[in-house]
């Protein structure tokens, strides 16, 4: 059969009939033909005529298979149809295929219409974008120019380069943008480049934005770049913001931050909410650890946590507590209840009801404590009652304690001085340490300097002071005056009349200046 053509027209051939081709045959020129569901055509040349068009290089198996164009394979399968050039269909049934290049591996009623695109199965799946694919599940469409859909459930991927991974009724319209799986997730027209990981009813539609999953979430045409990690109903609104997860959470500032909690509102430009309940960061740079209905309004005002505190000034700071309030620029509160820092640079540790209101004040703790607005640089330390410890004047220390004021070794090391009028409220203040290991000068307001070695109570009429080898108490009061002194070696020893001095044997007595007389001491 070497060099041989055979030819046929109208012709139908049943399975009853036979006909093999060898390698030497040059073709079959066949007009109108129908092959028979079980006839099986195994050709490396095969032609088929339909009028002017020649169709070459067919191979065709299974049943009710219909095809035009050259270069088309159908593997298999039933009623599936090519009607380009160069394209395949591995099997299954229904298929179509309409345009060049094209394969379908399987399924039913799967359709390529795009050039060069696929569907690997499945069911009712549809590549219409050139260079399109649907890997396989049903109703998928992936209509965008170097689309994908894996698979799933009436999955859309319409923009160019877009893909969805899988799930059900996921769309990518952006171009470049990607929905890995979940349900219901969209990433918009405007969501050029972006990504939403899974989840559900999540909706994309910033530029380069992300959602990692959860449900619900969204980002507007305005969040740039921005980022959703999970959780329910968060919103990002703006350029870079970011919600790591939570609930009805807000980012709603240039480059802010909400890492999780419930109701946070982050509206600062680079504000941050780490999370917590209904706290809010309104201030650019501003913080809000944690807690709830916490408000850090001021610029870089921070809030570490607690309950309804309010860093309103610039750069003020909250650590926690209660109920506190930061008004003075770069004012702090530590913690406590119901403090107010309104002093520029004033601090309150702690406490209850404490109050600074002017500028460089300090108050440690305590309770109802109150520095003037009057009084700036000074400092109250009171104790826990409920009865204002006030300052004292500018650049002031008060200490306010009803049972005393007390310094004692080995708490206080070293000297203490007090170089100008203490304020002391209460019973007064009780010194004590070692003898010979603590030397304490007090000097009061309008005395002469004491050397390093004097305890004056000059304002008591009483003084005692240790220079050198000479011991020295003088008590001062009705009219009269009395010194102890050192014991004189001799009885022209220099001394003042009035002065007395004791010793295991004797008592001294100056009588006149340089002039001493003793008295033995015995028993009786």
């Amino acid at each position: 059969m070497s060099n041989q053509v055979f030819h046929f027209s109208n012709t139908g051939i049943s399975s009853g009939q036979r006909f093999y081709l060898k390698d030497d045959v040059s073709g079959i020129f066949v007009r109108n033909l129908k092959i028979d569901s079980n006839f099986p055509v195994l050709a490396s040349n095969l032609v088929y005529n339909t009028g002017n068009q020649f169709v070459s290089g067919i191979k065709i198996f299974g049943a009710n298979n219909f095809f035009s164009g050259i270069h088309v394979v159908i593997a298999g399968g039933s009623g599936n149809l090519v009607y380009e050039n160069f394209s395949t269909v591995g099997g299954g049934s229904d298929n179509r295929i309409t345009a060049c290049y094209s394969t379908i591996g399987g399924g039913r009623n799967n359709t390529a219409s795009g050039c060069f695109t696929t569907v690997g199965g499945g069911n009712v799946n549809i590549a219409s974008g050139d260079f399109s694919m649907v890997g396989g599940g049903c109703g998928n469409i992936a209509s965008g120019s170097y689309s994908m859909v894996g698979g799933g459930v009436i999955n859309k991927a319409v923009g160019n380069f877009s893909t969805v991974g899988g799930g059900s009724a996921n769309l990518t319209t952006a171009c470049y943008s990607t929905v890995g799986g979940g349900a219901n997730n969209s990433a918009t027209a405007t969501a050029y480049a972006s990504t939403i990981g899974g989840g559900n009813s999540n909706c994309a539609c910033g530029p380069g934005s992300t959602i990692g999953g959860g449900a619900s979430n969204c980002i507007s045409a305005l969040g740039i770049c921005a980022t959703i990690g999970g959780g329910y109903s968060n919103c990002a609104d703006s350029s870079n913001a970011t919600v790591g997860g939570g609930l009805a959470n807000r980012a709603l500032g240039y480059n802010s931050t909400i890492g999780g909690g419930y109701l946070n509102y982050a509206f600062g430009q680079s504000s941050m909410v780490g999370g917590g309940n209904v706290n809010i960061a309104s201030g650019a740079c501003s913080t809000v650890g944690g807690g709830y209905n916490n408000c850090a309004v001021g610029a870089r005002s921070i809030i570490a946590g607690g309950v309804q505190n309010c860093a309103i000034a610039s750069t003020s700071t909250v650590g926690g507590g209660e109920s506190n309030y930061t008004i003075g620029y770069f004012s702090t509160i530590g913690g406590g209840h119901l403090n107010i820092a309104s002093g520029d640079y004033s601090i309150i540790g702690g406490g209850l009801r404490n109050t600074t209101s002017a500028p460089y004040s300090y108050i440690p703790g305590g309770r109802c404590s109150i520095i003037h607005r009057e009084h700036s640089g000074s400092a109250v330390l009171g104790d826990g009652q409920p009865r204002a410890h006030t300052s004292s004047g500018e650049n002031s220390l008060t200490l306010d304690f009803a049972s005393g004021v007390y310094f004692a070794r080995p708490s206080v090391f070293g000297n203490i001085n007090f170089n100008s009028r203490p304020t002391v409220n209460g019973t007064g203040i009780l010194l004590s340490g070692e003898a010979g290991v603590s030397l304490i000068t007090i000097q009061d307001e309008g005395s002469s300097q004491g050397s390093a070695s004097t305890l004056n109570f000059v304002g008591a009429g009483v003084s005692a002071s240790v220079g050198g080898s000479t011991a020295t108490i003088t008590i001062n009061g009705g009219g009269g005056r009395i010194s102890f002194v050192s014991t004189p070696p001799t009885p022209n020893t220099v001394g003042t009349s009035g002065q007395m001095s004791l010793d295991q044997n004797y008592a001294y007595f100056c009588i006149s200046n340089n002039n001493w007389r003793r008295s033995a001491i015995a028993s009786w």
